[in-house]
């Protein structure tokens, strides 16, 4: 998804992702309701429709991958 990816947020700064590299903004020059994992626009005055969920969906898929074959067990040295 094109965009700007909202990382994470860290009191009144947001560490935002885009092409593989990271900046800190204020909060406070972002949308509304902004939020750790959306995806703004490129200009950071909207938020993504469905960026979220796609991302979710996404995580979720990876985790059904990696947990394939695991039995529960403890891992051994």
């Amino acid at each position: 998804m094109p965009g700007v990816f909202v990382d994470r947020i860290e009191g009144e700064s947001a560490i935002l992702v885009e092409n593989g590299q990271e900046r800190r903004v204020p909060v406070r020059g972002l949308p509304n309701g902004v939020r750790e994992g959306d995806w703004l626009s490129a200009d950071l005055t909207r938020i993504e429709a469905g960026g979220r969920d796609e991302a979710e969906r996404e995580i979720d898929e990876r985790r059904k991958r990696l947990s394939e074959g695991d039995d529960g067990g403890d891992i051994s040295l």
